[in-house]
């Protein structure tokens, strides 16, 4: 007997597959139409005792051994029985000889360098029992909802409802919020300053009056479903009571995460409540982080004071020392440093000549934003970004990246109030901004990406591979099998870099040097694009795997033009500086290359879906679970006294209930016996 044998047992179909044709299997073998479905776990246990299996023999055509087999078939089963086999070989405890593999049974890989893991990984996706309905239903285009408000005589509430226009650009739906690195700046939200170097979940409390809210809807739910009773009266419910006496459903409610934000000081959580949607950690001089002081949080808080009370924030964008959110009625607000009228809005001077003026609560920004719907907010260290689909304002610090191209531009240093730039410049909308020092990037709708730097502005051309319209998707040159094409779908930045992901997974990096320090001249033009060239530097393609559950899911910029991704399979990958770049260095010129990198896999996660970067060490990870178990899993109603009652002595009688109301019902006892003789 060979391991030939034991490897086509685990085949359940005894059939070479071709690794480049895979398709998510069912991971039941009763399933299947086996000769050995009812007794397979068993024959292969009984194969395993025998000392002449060897299970670390690989496939000649694919290196696939025993254990990529069992998991390519999802035989759980009897891939345990091997790996037991496998740890009973390392300790000696084995019926066969000693063998120099023995224990690294997981870590060898096939001739694709998967392993058996990333093997069930990448065949076993996610199932649904059912469909689901849309989490929007409202279909109304916002050029409705913009006609409706300019009906109205002013910007103020003047019956134009505004309720619930913008809805959040970013929708995770997600489950868990995991948090790890550097936390000298307080930004994980553990309660502590120690670092962490695996990952760990945070947790966050809702305010009490949220509670309440929510407790409210469910006894109005309840008495709606009662047809009319009160429930309060007939199921022992009151309107008002103290937290700890709600029932267990409401104090348990699963806090769904919408998006999560990082800067180098502070961290923020949106969910998707109704109301009191955002917690905030990190440093609190400053007033970055809207909580009404500044003191230092080192577990996320509620921010629900000053403009933001009872009000849901659909985005939220942080500054270093400034913070920016957006309301689903289309408001703006910020909060924190104003040094370089950052905020949208004056604020006193203090007595003390060095101190800067703060706002520790939230504030609305009004001005030209007053009457504009805006769908997005973001921000840099020392200025912020407000855009609507068809306009762009900007207002802060100018350093040529505000995008102001009027003649006394470069003699402006401060934009304390939203201006509204580059208005005729896009032929598209605009569906996201990302900001940092020395740029402003957008990304239009028609996938084109903006760059505002340097007193000018630009289009960034990436080498994205593959063809980009369909026009050459549908011509004879085309050689993938690919039906959409590859276009850049998100921006993002951090300290010098633009980063930018496609829709096949690759991801991009630009450069953002700075400008010289030198006088203009006549030859300098403010409006001229060409003028900023020199500032970008060409796009790399740094991340662009094959393999489609390694496709980049999700990125983000770190500190040092460092990125974390997550992939489609819903692992995380953080792109670090090698140690010794010595050999990695070009000779006299002090320039890194792409391989002065590497990507190194961050262990204990799974099944994430974003990721997020401060720029200074600290990352956090959102998780979802499977919905499978959650959503798609009914149960049915007890049968229990149902099942119970023909076993029991006078289990006829419920026969009486059943009968007509026309006839008398009489009890059956069983067979009637002829009246005794007296």
């Amino acid at each position: 007997m060979t391991s030939k044998v034991f490897d086509s047992f685990s085949n359940r179909q005894g059939v070479m597959h071709d690794t480049a044709h895979r398709e998510p299997l069912v991971a039941d073998m009763e399933t299947q139409d086996h000769p050995f479905s009812d007794n397979s776990v068993d024959f292969a246990a009984a194969l395993l005792e025998h000392p002449l299996i060897d299970l670390y023999t690989q496939d000649l055509e694919n290196g696939w051994t025993s254990l990529h087999r069992a998991f390519y078939f999802g035989n759980i089963a009897i891939a345990r029985s091997i790996l037991h086999r496998d740890v009973q070989d390392a300790t000696g405890l084995g019926s066969g000889a000693v063998n120099q593999h023995a224990g690294g049974l997981i870590k060898i890989k096939d001739k694709e360098g998967n392993g058996p893991l990333d093997l069930f990984a990448t065949t076993i996706k996610d199932r649904t029992l059912r469909p689901t309905e849309p989490a929007h239903q409202d279909t109304e285009s916002s050029g409705d909802l913009e006609d409706e408000i300019a009906q109205g005589d002013s910007g103020d509430d003047d019956g134009v409802s505004r309720k619930k226009l913008v809805h959040p650009s970013v929708d995770l739906q997600a489950d868990e919020v995991f948090t790890f690195g550097s936390n000298r700046n307080v930004t994980l939200g553990f309660g502590d300053e120690d670092d962490r170097q695996y990952p760990e979940r945070i947790t966050l409390r809702r305010p009490d009056h949220l509670l309440q809210r929510f407790y409210r809807e469910h006894v109005a739910s309840r008495q709606q479903s009662s047809g009319g009773l009160d429930p309060s009266n007939s199921l022992g419910l009151s309107r008002s009571k103290p937290v700890s006496e709600l029932p267990s459903i409401i104090r348990n409610t699963p806090l769904i995460i919408q998006d999560v934000q990082m800067s180098k000081l502070h961290t923020a959580v949106l969910t998707t409540d109704p109301e009191s949607n955002l917690y905030m950690c990190g440093h609190g001089p400053g007033g970055r982080l809207g909580t009404g002081d500044e003191n230092t949080r080192y577990q996320f808080v509620c921010v629900e004071g000053g403009a933001l009370a009872r009000k849901k924030v659909v985005s939220v964008a942080l500054g270093q020392n400034h913070s920016l959110a957006l309301s689903d009625q289309g408001d703006t607000f910020s909060w924190g440093n104003n040094a370089f009228g950052q905020l949208g809005y004056s604020l006193p001077r203090t007595g003390l000549r060095d101190e800067d003026p703060i706002s520790t609560l939230p504030r609305q920004i009004f001005g030209p934003l007053k009457r504009e719907i805006v769908i997005g907010v973001a921000a840099s260290r020392i200025h912020s970004v407000a855009h609507t689909s068809t306009s762009l304002y900007t207002f802060g610090k100018n350093e040529g990246q505000l995008g102001i191209m009027d003649a006394d531009a470069r003699s402006l240093e401060i934009q304390d109030i939203p201006r509204k730039v580059a208005a005729s410049l896009f032929s598209s909308a605009i569906v996201s901004v990302t900001a940092i020092d020395r740029a402003t990037v957008c990304l239009l709708e028609n996938h084109e990406v903006w760059v505002f730097a340097n007193y000018g502005y630009t289009k960034i051309t990436f080498p994205l591979d593959g063809f980009t319209n369909y026009f050459l998707k549908n011509s004879f040159l085309t050689t993938k099998y690919d039906t959409s094409p590859n276009q850049i779908c998100k921006v993002t930045s951090g300290g010098d870099t633009i980063c930018a992901l496609s829709s096949s997974g690759e991801v991009f990096t630009v450069a953002v040097s700075k400008r010289a320090e030198s006088a203009p001249d006549s030859s300098t033009s403010t409006t001229n694009p060409a003028k900023i060239r020199g500032a970008l530097s060409q796009p790399q393609r740094i991340w662009s795997l094959k393999k489609g559950h390694m496709a980049a899911r999700d990125v983000d910029v770190d500190q040092d033009g460092s990125i974390i991704l997550s992939t489609e399979a819903g692992s995380v990958y953080r792109r670090v500086r090698r140690a010794k770049i010595k050999d990695a260095t070009a000779a006299g010129t002090g320039e890194y290359r792409p391989k002065d990198y590497k990507f190194s896999r961050i262990s204990g996660l799974t099944r994430v879906m974003a990721v997020r970067a401060s720029s200074y060490g600290a990352y956090a990870a959102v998780r979802k679970d499977c919905d499978v178990l959650k959503t798609q899993i009914t149960v049915s109603e007890p049968t229990l006294w149902k099942d119970l009652q023909p076993l029991l002595p006078f289990g006829g009688l419920a026969s009486i209930e059943e009968a007509s109301d026309d006839d008398e019902p009489t009890p059956d006892f069983g067979e009637s016996h002829p009246q005794r003789k007296t």
